[in-house]
């Protein structure tokens, strides 16, 4: 028994080389593990990606095992979404074709299914997650793929609607994965297997990824002294469990264990002491998470990111619209601390005048200059020491006061204006904006060095509008106690009420929505408010955009306003608000009837 026939019945594989990366030997099982060695059910000759070929793609990991797609190669597939890195995505379509696919995505781990009648072939596409595989179906015909992490799989038929080419493992040893094929490189058929002929003697790159396990083989054959055993790796991103050794004459040998097996176990006691840590914290997190009010999916993401905030000492940045309530949950971040006795400082920097601005935040020493305090002043950062400053809405500080605070935050320490002793400073800083501020990085509004300093933890917080299931709760949460700090005997919402208030477009946000209440507390004297209480003077700003740069709309909006002001004005009395519009009957009561102003209604209601 030779050396080969020694190493084709172990369980383990073998791949040696030597100094000029050839392969001496690759035996039957590394073929295995890699997929170089497989019988196939189906076969296709070998050829390439041509015109009119219908392509089915599915992808469960975007740029991760697909090759490198980039957002080019989807636009030669006609597709103009821009995939987030890990993304999962289906495709139905065909190359270079005017007909617009068929393609539906989600994020990684995610499950997805597309059904489609295409080209009269009934074509079903399975991304399963929980059993870890994809399935492409052409008319019951089944090609499936097993996976472990991630994976992209893919069919080609030609224009006859014929199998022209389907992935299988081994397709990154091959050099057929998507990015491969799209880039019309010739793919191989699956009548021959590779064997000796086919790979000794051959480059390891042209089988393998310069990952590390290959790296360190390479320099091993050149004659570098690296060695070790039972390392888990990656090898074509599928992990192995590897050992590195040096043979004579300047050969490297990698003996290669498949651990699928202990992969899955890995992953299984992975999720579970996740649960188990999920356990031990929900007592912890449920008066904390609840206090920020909202139940919507993407509340309950916020919730768990400022959870996790809450346990560190890294600098926060709180992003989002006005009023969407970054202010509540700095505070909420900060009572959930570890040092949640200590003071809380919130500065809103834009309402500190810029010639005040260094003494409000650093403090001064007495008779530091003309007109300073005898006893000196003590500053946001002295007051916050030990504790949180809040910095809210930071996107509007000067570039001077940027380029301090900048200065403050790397030596974590500052002057007193007039004062020769350095102070030390030991505070966690949360900061708040609404402002873009990579927008304001490229006009030249904001220091990319101190953007980069405060953006170790961000967390957008969504606006209402794109929530809007988190109305109505929002609104059952304010309301009493509105009705109590307003001394008004406790009212409630009726469900046409909360369903009309679900239905705003509040460019306010939660601000806004406690303002329309408050209004409608006073306004009305029943106890049960419904729509028609939530219609008030002020109503299109309501379920209107605060702005347009439609210049119809915002007359039409105007025109309306001044109509109803001037009836009331003038009690209603028709004739007064005409000779006051200074209009005629008729254009009087066109406008009535288009602003649908009804006069006794109003009457009535006053």
């Amino acid at each position: 028994m030779n050396i080969m026939d020694f190493m084709n019945i172990t369980d383990e594989g073998y791949i040696i080389i030597d100094e000029k990366r050839n392969i001496n030997i690759y035996n039957d099982k590394a073929k295995e593990i890699f997929g170089l060695k497989k019988i196939y059910k189906k076969y296709h000759d070998k050829g390439k990606l041509e015109e009119g070929d219908i392509l089915i793609i599915a992808n469960n990991g975007y740029q991760i095992d697909d090759g490198g797609l980039l957002d080019l190669d989807l636009k030669k597939l006609n597709i103009d979404k821009k995939l987030d890195y890990g993304d999962s995505f289906i495709y139905i379509g065909a190359y270079k074709s005017n007909k617009s696919p068929k393609f539906i995505y989600g994020k990684e781990h995610n499950n997805l299914i597309l059904k489609e009648l295409y080209e009269d072939l009934v074509i079903e596409v399975i991304i399963n997650e929980d059993d870890k595989y994809i399935d492409i179906k052409v008319d019951n015909e089944t090609y499936k793929m097993n996976f472990f992490s991630n994976i992209g799989h893919m069919v080609i038929l030609n224009k006859d609607k014929k199998l022209k080419f389907y992935q299988s493992e081994g397709y990154t040893a091959r050099r057929e994965s998507i990015k491969d094929i799209l880039d019309l490189k010739e793919f191989s058929d699956k009548k021959q297997l590779l064997d000796e002929k086919n790979i000794i003697g051959k480059d390891i790159l042209l089988f393998h990824d310069k990952e590390d396990a290959i790296r360190d083989l390479i320099r091993v054959g050149k004659g570098e002294n690296i060695s070790y055993e039972d390392k888990i790796l990656q090898i074509n991103k599928k992990p192995v469990m590897c050992s590195l050794y040096k043979l004579k004459d300047n050969q490297a040998i990698l003996k290669i264990k498949d651990i699928r097996f202990l992969q899955d176990l890995i992953e299984e006691r992975e999720i579970l002491i996740n649960k188990i840590k999920s356990l031990k914290i929900e007592a912890q997190k449920i008066s904390f998470i609840d206090e920020f009010i909202g139940d919507s999916e993407e509340i309950k993401k916020i919730k768990m990111m400022a959870l996790k905030a809450s346990k560190s000492n890294s600098t926060i940045i709180l992003t989002g619209e006005s009023g969407v309530g970054k202010t509540s949950l700095a505070k909420l971040i900060h009572k959930q601390w570890q040092k949640k006795d200590s003071p809380f400082i919130h500065v809103n920097c834009p309402s500190i005048p810029e010639n005040l601005m260094e003494s409000e935040f650093f403090g001064y020493e007495k008779g530091a200059f003309t007109g300073a305090l005898n006893t000196g002043k003590i500053g946001f950062f002295e007051l916050a020491n030990g504790g949180t400053i809040f910095l809210d809405e930071i996107g509007e500080l000067s570039l001077n006061m940027q380029s301090k605070l900048l200065e403050v935050l790397q030596s974590k320490s500052f002057y007193k204006i007039g004062g020769n002793k350095k102070m030390k400073l030991n505070v966690r800083i949360i900061c708040a904006t609404n402002k873009d501020l990579e927008i304001e990085i490229k006009n030249k509004n904001f220091r990319s060095d101190l953007y980069y300093r405060i953006n170790i933890i961000n967390i957008e917080i969504p606006p209402l509008r794109k929530r809007k299931g988190d109305i109505a709760i929002i609104a059952n949460e304010l309301f009493p106690k509105l009705c109590k700090n307003l001394d008004i005997k406790e009212k409630i919402i009726s469900k046409e009420g909360l369903r009309y208030l679900s239905s705003l477009k509040l460019y306010g946000n939660v601000r806004e929505l406690e303002n329309i209440l408050e209004r409608a507390i006073n306004y009305t004297e029943n106890n049960i408010l419904f729509k028609k209480d939530f219609i008030l003077d002020t109503q299109e700003d309501v379920k209107e955009d605060f702005f347009s740069f439609d210049l119809k709309e915002n007359t039409k909006r105007l025109e309306k306003r001044l109509m109803k002001k001037v009836l009331k004005e003038c009690n209603y009395d028709s004739k007064k608000a005409m000779e006051l519009l200074n209009i005629k009957k008729t254009s009087f009561y066109e406008k009535l009837k288009k602003y649908e102003i009804k006069i006794k209604s109003e009457k009535k209601e006053l």
